[in-house]
């Protein structure tokens, strides 16, 4: 969900059922779940934002919701055996993940990776920075200008010959005109 929404950890955690829109794919991220297992309103009491969730993150969110089998308002990411899976107990369950399948040698990665992962893939792919930031929930456009590659010498000269105006062919005189 977190490399494909661009999601936080605490807002994965703190994402119940009743705020995700099956119909148009979309989460309300309206409350998010402290190290302490409390929940609060949105992160840095921020107004309430929409992810939007992918056909892969929603087809395994309806698998888990069968599996569980509960009320709407339960979160989506939880134990078995408790009504929530916190911040803590995710990112070392995904580390583990990782580790299980790959020989990950660059240090031990962290939950928060799938998110700039995310924003990555999203940059690659064309996203304009004034939407990357709306997708990341980011206040400030220099928090989203981390995820801009460098500016190479051959994309700068691509810009500048789509942006040139043609010169206009020179007139020429006949003669005896």
């Amino acid at each position: 969900m977190a490399h494909d929404s661009g999601l936080r950890e605490a807002e994965v955690c703190g994402l119940r059922r009743h705020r995700i829109d099956w119909k148009t794919k979309v989460a309300t991220i309206a409350d998010v779940l402290e190290p302490d297992g409390s929940i609060r309103a949105y992160p840095k009491e921020k107004e309430r934002r929409i992810g939007p969730l992918s056909d892969r993150t929603t087809a395994a969110l309806r698998a888990a919701k069968l599996r569980q089998g509960a009320g709407e308002m339960d979160f989506v990411v939880r134990r078995p055996s408790e009504a929530v899976m916190s911040t803590r107990a995710l990112g070392t369950f995904w580390a583990y993940q990782v580790a299980k399948v790959t020989a990950f040698k660059a240090g031990r990665p962290t939950f928060h990776d799938l998110r700039h992962a995310c924003a990555h893939r999203l940059v690659r792919s064309g996203i304009d920075l004034r939407t990357l930031q709306a997708f990341m929930g980011h206040k400030s456009l220099n928090t989203t200008r981390i995820y801009m590659p460098d500016v190479t010498t051959d994309e700068l000269s691509a810009a500048l010959r789509a942006v040139q105006i043609p010169t206009p062919a020179p007139v020429v005189a006949i003669a005896g005109t």
